[in-house]
């Protein structure tokens, strides 16, 4: 009885200290972003900023006519007149968007990678670096399949950005909050945005990439994706491991922004956070102690990130902590836990404005979160080592089908 009692009391006191951490630095980044998170001076001087050629790549998987979009809002970046050139590596084309593109001046690669040894997606995008080298870019601009990017984009870079980084995370923002599942993956792109870029980046740290909105240096995106772990089953989080082991710098613009469609099904967002949580705890198990003896404060802020639990598990589970802490007198770490964790989801409603996209999801948070739980430990099975889960826009494709 002795033994069980003391095994109790270790694992209250473990899970207790890993929740109130992981609480207090929602916390302290929400607070971050919240006073500290201004658009910075303009670039001093401009002119210092050198771009040869930009490859614009789309690697677009299955692609709907959002593509087509997509491509004209790429054709209209204004790069004052340097080289540009669109690439479209098309894969799986079943609705025939091939035909479509044709009447564009870009260049169109058919391919398939499913018989690649690993993550397919990795393979097409070592496939696009080389690409790119024939090519002889000096900068990449990576953009998902649906992403409407501003013509500005490049600009606000300039004018924004650190002119010494190597890599350029933009901003993406929703254009669609018709579904409950589209406006809860709406507020969890800007809750990323505040907490893992706006706050990470006031303290001199790396951002967090997002997946797209990407502009490479030539030689940065070689790196990275050549050493991209094949077992991996997701991309940015794998990728930003590269380029931190390899000292380049990061620098996020929100400036430089692109619209595209949020996940608007319930099914689908589960999907998508198999391969987005698999992704996470895949690297935090295999790359962990990498980033850890690394020893810079980049990489140790990363491994820290990647150890992090499901935030909507994280606001579900504690207030039910807390009330059996309260219910039976015992020492309140889950209730300070539950706190600082809303303390710091209110500071980034009001910083962001969104209370009512806010309330529109509230009531369906713990169904959200238990799918997440699935969603978590399906995505870090070894079944899901070396896939990449494509996940579809319904309505996108149901209009495409029609």
């Amino acid at each position: 009885m002795y033994y069980i009692q003391l095994a109790l009391i270790s694992m209250y006191y473990l899970v207790g200290a890993y929740l109130l951490f992981y609480s207090f630095y929602l916390f302290y980044l929400s607070v971050l972003s919240a006073l500290f998170s201004t658009r910075p001076n303009p670039t001093a001087v401009v002119k210092e900023w050198k771009m040869e050629k930009l490859l614009i790549l789309f690697p677009a998987y299955q692609p709907n006519s959002q593509l087509i979009e997509a491509v004209k809002a790429a054709k209209n970046i204004n790069c004052d007149g340097r080289e540009v050139e669109i690439l479209v590596l098309l894969q799986n084309d079943i609705y025939g968007i091939k035909y479509l593109l044709d009447k564009f001046d870009m260049t169109i690669i058919e391919k398939s990678f499913k018989d690649a040894k690993g993550n397919p997606y990795h393979e097409a995008l070592r496939f696009c670096a080389k690409e790119a080298t024939k090519r002889d870019a000096s900068h990449i601009l990576l953009l998902d399949k649906d992403n409407i990017a501003n013509p500005d984009f490049i600009q606000n870079i300039k004018l924004y950005g650190n002119k010494t980084a190597d890599i350029w995370q933009g901003k993406r923002t929703a254009i669609n909050s018709e579904t409950k599942s589209a406006v809860y993956d709406g507020i969890s792109e800007k809750l990323n945005d505040a907490l893992l870029r706006e706050a990470k980046q006031v303290q001199g740290l790396p951002p967090e990439l997002s997946g797209s909105a990407l502009l490479f240096k030539i030689e940065a995106f070689n790196i990275a994706t050549r050493n991209l772990d094949a077992r991996a089953p997701g991309m940015d989080k794998n990728l930003l491991i590269q380029l931190l082991l390899a000292n380049k710098k990061i620098s996020y613009v929100p400036d430089a922004q692109v619209l595209e469609e949020k996940t608007d099904n319930n099914e689908v967002i589960k999907k998508q956070r198999i391969r987005w949580f698999g992704n996470q705890y895949f690297n935090a198990f295999y790359w962990g102690k990498a980033l850890l003896l690394k020893g810079k404060p980049a990489t140790l802020d990363y491994a820290i990130t990647l150890y992090r639990p499901p935030r909507s598990i994280q606001m579900v589970i504690l207030p039910i902590l807390a009330s059996l802490e309260i219910t039976f007198n015992i020492n309140y770490i889950f209730a300070l836990s539950t706190i600082l964790t809303f303390t710091g989801i209110l500071v980034f409603l009001v910083k962001e404005k969104i209370w009512q996209e806010a309330f529109k999801i509230a009531f369906t948070l713990p169904r959200m979160a238990f799918d997440n739980l699935k969603s978590a430990l399906k995505g870090s099975s070894k079944k899901q080592q070396g896939k990449f889960i494509s996940t579809e826009r319904i309505a996108s494709n149901k209009k495409d089908a029609a």
